[in-house]
This record gives structure tokens, sequence and C-alpha cells, in this order.
């Protein structure tokens, strides 16, 4: 892994040894603003009591935030699949400017949100309610009670879906030529990472869900993105939030 990656790292590492004595202050004076690796989140009515722990404990995201802030080099163009509240969008656009970062949410909900956490950071990326998939269109997309629970898959077969646009993914990938991209769509990874031309792509930090995925769904998986010339970064990976890049393409680590 080159020495311009190890700083970051072990940042990261030195910064995450605060965060319990962070937390029980927070737990203790409730603050209505949090502030993760750079990023400001405000909490209001909607920020409902499991959401409000993980920003207080700085486990939201924490991982693929790392994963942002080690990897990024100053010539990405970033594509997010999954915009969650807007966390990653913000780092990646503070360290390289809005107009290289673009964010997909299916969820019309989060919008809002999303964009009031731009917003309160400056930044100003291209944000899309959309879903990305094999076509544009419309699918079902099932909202569960935490919105990083809500997936294009349904938790039961009765469960009622909200239609929302979809977007032709190739084309997507087309037009903005992304070199860093970051997924995280509860078990839509399967259905998704087939389909897109990796090609220009050189790094990928992903969520992978094999509860959802299946094994043989899984391996099929990690067989499109080896084929596509990814290999795993150890350091930057966990079990289930996994990096990859391409060799002497990325950060190698």
């Amino acid at each position: 892994m080159p020495s311009v990656a190890l700083l970051p790292l072990l940042a990261s590492h030195l910064s995450d040894l605060g965060r319990y004595p962070r937390y029980l202050w927070r737990l203790w004076r409730r603050p209505a603003r949090v502030r993760l690796r750079g990023v400001t989140f405000e909490l209001d009515a909607e920020t409902s009591p499991t959401l409000r722990r993980l920003l207080y404990s700085e486990r939201y995201e924490r991982s693929e935030s790392r994963c942002a802030v080690v990897a990024l080099s100053p010539d990405d163009v970033v594509l997010e699949v999954g915009s969650g509240l807007g966390y990653l969008s913000t780092i990646c656009a503070l360290r390289l400017g809005s107009e290289r970062v673009h964010t997909y949410e299916a969820d019309p909900a989060l919008i809002p949100r999303i964009r009031r956490h731009h917003a309160l950071n400056g930044v100003a990326p291209e944000v899309h309610n959309a879903m990305l998939a094999g076509n544009t269109g419309s699918a079902s997309f099932f909202v569960a009670t935490h919105f990083f629970s809500s997936s294009a898959t349904a938790p039961h077969p009765e469960t009622p879906g909200l239609a929302v646009p979809t977007r032709d993914v190739r084309a997507e990938f087309a037009r903005l030529r992304p070199t860093f991209v970051l997924m995280d769509i509860e078990g839509g990874e399967g259905d998704l990472v087939p389909l897109i031309d990796w090609s220009g792509v050189r790094k990928l930090a992903i969520e992978l869900h094999p509860e959802l995925l299946g094994e043989a769904g899984l391996r099929a998986l990690l067989a499109t993105l080896a084929a596509a010339g990814f290999e795993e970064s150890r350091l930057l990976s966990g079990k289930r939030k996994r990096y990859f890049h391409k060799r002497g393409r990325g950060t190698e680590c």
C-alpha cells in the first residue's frame, strides 16, 4: 500500500480511539448536531432513537466513511448507489468538489434530508431520486422502518412496494464515467453488479448482504468483480463491507 494512503488510515484509527468518550458525552448532553469525519449532521424529530445512537457512537457508516477518506484520489469521479443521509457523498464532495460526486437514492422521503445535510456542509453533489437498474422505467421499492434497511427486495411476499423511477445503469456509467463506486443497496448488488461496465472504475466500496444473496449469489458476484480485474483490500475490508481496487490503478492496501 502506498505511503500516501497509510497516513489517512492511521489518522482514521487514531480518531476512532476517542469515539467512546465522545459517545458518553453526547448521551449526557444530547446535542442537536453531531460532527463525524468533518461532516455535520442535524438531529431533529425525524431522527429515530436507533439512528441517534448510531450517530452519537460514530458507528453510522463507519467502515464506508473510513474507506472514502483513505481511498479517494483528487482525480476521482464518485458514483454512489444508495445515498442514505448523504454522509458519504458529503465526505467525497468536501474533498473532490461537488461536481465530481453523483449519488442515487430510491426513497423519495430521504431526498430532502440528503439535500439538507449537503447544504449544511456547504456542498451540492448531484442527487438523483432513482434506482439504478437494467433499464429506464419504474420498479417497486420497499421502505423499511429504518431507512438503511429499505431495499428493492420485499421482506415478505405480501409487503406492498413503492413505485420509484429507474435509470439504466449502463447509460449512467457511460455518461458520468465514475472511477470510484460506493454501493450499499441491501441485497440489490446481486442483480446490479453484473449489469455494470466496470472498465473505467478503479475502486469499489460495497456492502455485501450474504443472507440475501445466498452462497451461490455471493460467489457469482465476487467472480464478476474478479473477472473485471478487481482485487480485495484486506486492510479496508471487513466481513460484509468490502473494498476492491484494480492493481496499479487504485489505493492498494
